[in-house]
Order: C-alpha cells, then structure tokens, then sequence
C-alpha cells in the first residue's frame, strides 16, 4: 500500500503565523487524503533541526566564526531541538504509525532551550571567548515566546516507536473540504490560488489569522 509522509512544523499546532497555517492546512489535506483517498498518509510536525540549512543554529554558527554580533529575535524564545539524526529517525518511523492509521505525529521527547542560551553555546563552541555580541531584533508578527508540540483539542500520545509520537484527538479537515468543494481539476491557476488564500483567512477553517 501507498505511504505519503509530508513535513509540518511545530508551528502548525497554534497556526499563528501565515506559514503556520499553510502547514495546518498541509496537515488537514494529508487527513483528508487519507480518510477519503485510500493509502497511508501521515504528517510529522518537526521542530527546529540543529545544523540544518537555514535553522538558527546554522545562522548562529556562521555568524559565531565571522565573530560578529549573532542577531536574535528575542534571547528568552523557547523553542523544541531535535538533531539531524533524530529527524531522519522521526519521518522513517513516521511510516509505521501511518500503517497504524495515524495521521500527524511529532517528536516524542525534543529538548527545549531558549535562543539566547543557544546562541552562547553555539558561540563558544566556534572558539570565541566571553559573551556573545547581540543584535536584538525584535519578535515579528506572528511569532510566539513559547513553542508548542499540540495545540486546542490535541494531546501528545505516548512513544510508540523511537523518538516518536502520535498526536491524538480529532484532526480537523475543515479547510481541506472547503478547498477539495471549491476546486476543480481545471480551475485557472489565479482562480485556485484564490480559493487557496481565501481558505487560509476564512475563520474556523484553519487557524485564527495573525
């Protein structure tokens, strides 16, 4: 039988942020698949990867060894950390709960720290002596201090495999059906891409707009 594993974020799960819900709605359409389409198919909501491309590890690194300031949003931001390894563990298991009839799943046991205190570690492991320099940016638009793995009518199940664990509670599809009654398969790109944004504003169909 068919498995189909996406990426989501951790984001999803408050869906406060434009790309937050675009993920939330990435979830709801692997539900919807799933439930209605046949097949296997799960969603992994990853937290941050440490050293991946992009991450603000990465950044942090670069800067660290250019020795200049580490630009940070907010030093007190808690985030979940998870390894390059661990990733790689989480969507290869992710396909064993899809065959168990889950649909979204995360880490089962991510560590948490806060930015600032990742920032210094990162700092003194280039070999740069004392605190960091800083440059405060300040927390945009849709961002949250405080990083969750579930958000409203969602619980963290058990680990069922290593590293790994089911988000339980009832997956909301709303978006996804809304978009699946409004789409056809000759829509016009603008027409779609209409519907598209129009689900991701609507109240009730994928998270509160930032």
């Amino acid at each position: 039988m068919e498995t189909v594993i996406v990426a989501s974020t951790d984001k999803a799960a408050l869906a406060a942020s434009f790309y937050a819900r675009t993920k939330r709605l990435m979830e709801q359409l692997t539900a919807y698949a799933a439930r209605d389409g046949g097949g296997q198919r799960i969603a992994v909501r990853l937290v941050n990867v440490l050293g991946s491309a992009g991450s603000a590890s990465e950044l942090f690194l670069r800067q660290a060894r250019a020795g200049v300031p580490l630009t940070i949003t907010d030093p007190g931001m808690l985030r979940y950390w998870i390894t390059l390894p661990h990733a790689a563990v989480l969507m290869a298991h992710a396909a064993l709960l899809a065959a168990e009839g889950e649909v979204v799943a995360t880490a089962a046991d991510p560590a948490m720290l806060n930015v600032g205190e990742l920032g210094s570690r990162i700092w003194a492991r280039a070999g740069r002596e004392g605190a960091p320099a800083v440059d405060l940016l300040g927390i945009r638009r849709g961002e949250t201090l405080r990083e969750v793995l579930v958000g409203e009518g969602e619980r963290l199940g058990p680990e069922r495999r290593q590293g790994i664990a089911a988000i339980e509670g009832d997956v909301s599809t709303a978006g996804a059906a809304w978009i699946a009654e409004h789409l056809g398969e000759r829509t016009p790109r603008e027409e779609a891409r209409a519907v598209w944004l129009e689900a991701m504003r609507r109240p009730g169909l994928v998270g509160a707009p930032a």
